[in-house]
């Protein structure tokens, strides 16, 4: 008899929750273009969906948890980049700081030389006229400014 009144009352039970498992729910497009979603369809142009299946509370956590994860793993990967990139931006600014210096001195010696020569093919000192050295300089301080901003 218990059993019996047990299984009507699950079975009542069970009744009454079929309809909210089974509810339909209506999509429609307002004038002003804004979806809304209904249990009851409010104009002509309403179209009924299909729900999937509802979201236990592990599967929410488990997705918050998998969210955050992925969340971290970007935040992890934009840091090493931007590490990355500082690393190689103080790489290129001590390349920089060396090629400015290589230029300044090669500047200030062809300034104090008298006399400043080339080896041609041979091997021989062919020394360079003024306009020759000129250039030059002219050359090496175009380098520099290009080179020690």
């Amino acid at each position: 008899m218990l059993r019996t009144v047990s299984l009507m009352l699950l079975l009542a039970i069970g009744m009454m929750i079929w309809p909210l498992a089974q509810a339909v729910v209506y999509k429609w497009t307002d004038e002003h273009g804004r979806v809304h979603y209904s249990d009851q369809p409010q104009n002509q142009t309403a179209k009924s969906v299909e729900l999937s299946q509802r979201a236990t509370k592990t599967d929410i956590g488990k997705n918050r948890s998998d969210t955050r994860r992925k969340l971290l793993q970007a935040i992890e990967e934009d840091r090493l980049e931007k590490q990355q990139q500082q690393r190689k931006q103080k790489q290129q600014a001590r390349y920089r700081k060396k090629q400015c210096a290589l230029l300044r001195d090669k500047l200030r010696r062809l300034n104090r030389a008298t006399g400043v020569y080339r080896l041609n093919d041979k091997g021989e000192r062919v020394f360079l006229s003024a306009g020759q050295r000129d250039k030059s300089v002219t050359r090496l301080k175009k380098q520099i400014s290009q080179t020690c901003r």
